[in-house]
């Protein structure tokens, strides 16, 4: 198993009856990747839209939700909690809700069974003491270490103070580390719903019963502060764990499950990691999962968040240490992930779209295309976000009579208007004739 697992209980999901066989399938998928083929072998004649034209590198730097900040904690003159934007167990074990309190729904299910039997996994032999947040489309059930209370910014500061009736201090202990990831957890998603033009999440479900993004429960993030207790979690629970990183579905419940741990990272790439897998998991929960999509689109728009983060650490999520053929491919500034698309691109050693399109498992990318996949979604942004938003929608609702390459032939065709090999050669040229950013200075 690779470092991002994609283990999943129930089969792969499916819905409606089977009309065609398998052997139909195959057929039709076959003509399709034939046919895309001779394209690409073909000479592009036809105009290129001018939105296709991108100057620059806007996707990189797009301003996403600029001015969100939380829902306020607002207590009483007892010091009750009457309204918060989240419940968390801290706050329930210490008897702080009024009992009116407005609040998002508590923890019922965790990984489909009592929350009991989670919670008391790991506490003897790990001496794991997690605090569990429910937001209004997620759980995050976390157990971090204290932290130095600079390692959060200004603005976070300002809004996690209230969430304790104590003056935070220089170090943040583990329950106020836990608030402050809940706090950018719901920055993270507030910055999804930008993206996707999203009002809400409820007005782009399927049906009524499916209120989170689409699907039918919330999502479940497990964070562990240490490496061992995150690689028992998921062969106790799932039989199986990526190494830095992990996720599940539950296919009756339509729950999206990632988990990853901290280690020795420095608290500013951690950041960036827990943002990569929010990000992954957002998308996979946007609209329900009834299928798995080309991995290069949930790689390229999580590294796209990750590396939204001013930091100069190497914070390569996936694959552990770098093998040394693609050093660039592992360092963290922008200017170096620019060089590596570069290199593809020139050498002609980029992957075709009708390759990526078939290609549902991150194992298949090693780290160059991780780097195109990022290169791509922000080639993608820089036209803007609604069609990255009919972009995703479709590919999003592929029906069971159609292969993933034909999907995505219809969602570039429906949301920039160009087929699969017109819009890869109008990347290509977009990445010959961009500029790289300056690189920064470390300081």
């Amino acid at each position: 198993m690779g470092d991002h697992s994609s283990v999943r209980r129930g089969g792969a999901p499916r819905h409606g009856d089977c009309v065609e066989t398998i052997k139909e399938r195959e057929v039709k998928r076959q003509i399709t990747i034939t046919v895309l083929g001779i394209l690409s072998l073909l000479p592009s004649v036809l105009s290129q839209p001018s939105h296709l034209k991108v100057v620059g590198d806007p996707g990189s730097t797009l301003a996403l939700a600029p001015g969100w900040v939380p829902r306020p904690v607002v207590r009483d003159g007892a010091g009750s909690i009457t309204s918060a934007p989240m419940w968390s167990s801290h706050w329930a074990d210490t008897a702080q809700f009024a009992a009116d309190a407005q609040h998002p729904p508590r923890v019922v299910r965790l990984l489909k069974q009592d929350p009991g039997n989670v919670l008391r996994w790991g506490v003897k032999e790990y001496k794991l003491r997690p605090v569990v947040i429910t937001t209004e489309h997620a759980v995050l059930v976390m157990d971090l270490g204290a932290l130095r209370s600079r390692e959060a910014t200004a603005e976070e500061r300002k809004w996690l103070a209230p969430h304790f009736r104590k003056k935070l201090k220089r170090k943040l202990s583990p329950v106020q580390v836990a608030h402050l990831y809940a706090l950018r957890y719901l920055r993270c998603e507030a910055m999804f719903k930008d993206l996707l033009c999203l009002d809400g999440g409820a007005a782009h479900a399927r049906d009524g019963r499916r209120p989170h993004f689409g699907s039918l429960s919330r999502s479940e993030l497990y964070v562990f502060s240490k490496e061992k207790p995150y690689q028992e979690f998921g062969r106790h629970f799932f039989g199986a764990s990526g190494r830095r990183a992990s996720w599940w579905w539950h296919k009756e419940t339509e729950t999206v499950i990632g988990a990853l741990y901290m280690g020795e990272d420095a608290p500013p790439v951690f950041a960036a990691r827990f943002d990569y897998m929010v990000a992954h998991n957002l998308l996979y929960q946007y609209e329900g999962f009834y299928h798995y999509i080309p991995a290069w689109i949930p790689t390229g728009l999580a590294h796209h968040f990750e590396r939204r983060h001013e930091i100069h650490e190497n914070t390569y999520l996936l694959l552990g240490l770098a093998d040394g053929k693609y050093a660039a491919a592992w360092r963290w500034d922008r200017p170096e992930w620019w060089r590596e698309a570069k290199i593809l691109v020139d050498s002609g050693e980029h992957r075709k779209l009708t390759v990526l399109g078939l290609q549902t498992k991150y194992i298949d990318l090693d780290p160059r295309y991780h780097v195109q996949a990022w290169s791509l979604v922000n080639y993608m942004l820089g036209m803007g976000k609604e069609r990255f938003r009919i972009f995703i929608d479709v590919m999003k609702r592929k029906s069971d009579d159609e292969s993933l390459l034909e999907v995505q032939q219809r969602a570039l065709l429906e949301a920039y208007g160009v087929n699969q090999v017109q819009f890869e050669s109008a990347w290509a040229d977009w990445v010959r004739r961009t500029k790289p950013p300056k690189k920064r200075k470390r300081g």
